[in-house]
């Protein structure tokens, strides 16, 4: 589907099966949007709590409540997607569910559930590059990195960092020799930093026998898959399994197959179809 089309499309549902008593019309670039919760009515965080979240994700501590997005406030936000979709199935002391495991595990075979078993949202892995995950789960030996997009334009091609070539030869020289496996021989500085930057830090994770990525996107998101399938060709070496590109549609199917009432999410995220 063509994005202009699509991001219209979501929007409209978004409004229709937004709760009634909700305010909308907030302030984007000094204009009154439809999409965008009013937190000038009151307190941000609640307003995010009652109105953009899910009742299932409501129940328990809400884990994200000092890492908010600046636009988590609006309707069409990928980190409250990713935290409503991800939320029901993980236990208030951030461990997931039985059901989580075996979703997650039809793309990711090693994965199995241990009792160290751990979920976080917004991850950002110690002693590493600084690079974001919007979910993550480790359990035992085993990683699983999840990027997830829903109505953002692209992946960001280029670093925004001030000098992309000393970050490639301080950072990311080494990150591509310990990670040889990973990447064909195209790997380069203008590859990395001005064509697939976004791409090739979250699946820099991946390590055969440990590490998995996802980036999870919708399927009408024709777009996005070009993209990752032109960095796949070009920078990714072909027995790689450990980097997956999964539908959001993938993920839901495996729920509900499972029992899993996913009814409010659908509507919310999916109605448009």
């Amino acid at each position: 589907m063509d994005y202009s089309l699509f991001k219209k499309k979501v929007l409209e549902n978004l409004i229709a099966n937004c709760n009634k008593d909700a305010k909308l019309n907030g302030i984007y670039n000094g204009k009154k949007t439809p999409h965008i919760l009013n937190i000038e009515c009151g307190d941000r965080l609640s307003i995010i709590k009652k109105f953009n979240l899910t009742r299932a994700a409501r129940e328990g501590e809400f884990f994200i409540a000092d890492k908010l997005h600046r636009f988590a406030h609006h309707l069409n936000s990928s980190q409250i997607m990713c935290y409503n979709f991800f939320r029901p199935f993980i236990n208030n002391q951030k461990k997931p569910k039985k059901e989580l495991i075996e979703i997650i595990r039809s793309f990711c075979p090693l994965l199995q559930f241990n009792n160290d078993a751990i979920c976080e949202f917004e991850y950002v892995e110690q002693n590493g590059d600084g690079t974001n995950f919007d979910f993550y789960i480790r359990s035992g030996e085993i990683n699983v990195y999840c990027e997830i997009k829903y109505t953002e334009r692209k992946f960001s091609k280029s670093s925004s960092c001030t000098n992309p070539q000393k970050r490639y030869n301080d950072v990311y020289k080494t990150l591509i020799k310990n990670t040889q496996d990973l990447w064909t021989s195209k790997v380069s500085e203008k590859t990395v930093m001005h064509q697939y930057y976004q791409l090739f830090r979250n699946a820099s994770k991946a390590k055969k026998g440990k590490s998995y990525v996802l980036f999870i996107c919708p399927k009408d998101r024709e777009d996005l898959k070009h993209n990752y399938d032109e960095f796949s060709r070009e920078l990714l070496i072909n027995e790689n399994d450990m980097i997956q590109y999964v539908y959001w549609e993938q993920l839901i199917d495996m729920a509900v197959k499972r029992g899993v009432d996913l009814s409010e999410f659908i509507n919310k995220y999916f109605g448009y179809k």
